[in-house]
């Protein structure tokens, strides 16, 4: 350890000399550069440049972000668009179905109607035909000669 004249050694902190006449004074949580001559305006250089480095560095964070807010936003927007749409097609696609489906329907109820319209006469014939004694219902027996019987 060496002393300087910084107001941090005269404070009881201590001071490490390294290479080049460049110290670090270490008070409690600060880290406190200090230099002698020509090295002195190359540091204060050096350090200007970290701080122009430092805002570039958050510019072009903001920048990143507003980038990626914009990208997040036209996405959304597309995908709006894309489930409108899709919205739209199936609904498309329901009214078509049901088209079909009531046509379908209509059809069948009229196939229905024609056959409870047709029923009644069909189901009159049929009660006359049980009504009828069954010799009418076959109708008379001829026979031609008597020796053409099978069983004569």
């Amino acid at each position: 350890m060496s002393t300087c004249s910084c107001p941090f050694s005269e404070a009881g902190y201590g001071v490490r000399e390294i290479s080049d006449g460049v110290g670090y004074c270490m008070p409690r949580t600060r880290r406190v550069l200090f230099v002698n001559g020509e090295r002195k305006r190359e540091v204060g250089m050096l350090l200007s440049l970290m701080e122009e480095l430092k805002n570039k560095l958050i510019a072009e964070k903001k920048k990143k972000l507003l980038l990626e807010l914009q990208i997040r936003e036209e996405v959304m927007q597309e995908f709006a668009q894309y489930f409108a749409e899709q919205e739209i097609y199936f609904n498309e696609c329901l009214s078509y179905e049901r088209e079909r489906l009531e046509e379908d329907a209509d059809t069948r109820l009229e196939i229905f109607r024609e056959l409870v319209d047709g029923c009644p006469e069909d189901m009159d014939e049929e009660n006359k035909l049980k009504d009828q004694p069954c010799s009418e219902q076959a109708g008379p027996l001829v026979f031609s000669s008597p020796c053409c019987h099978p069983f004569h």
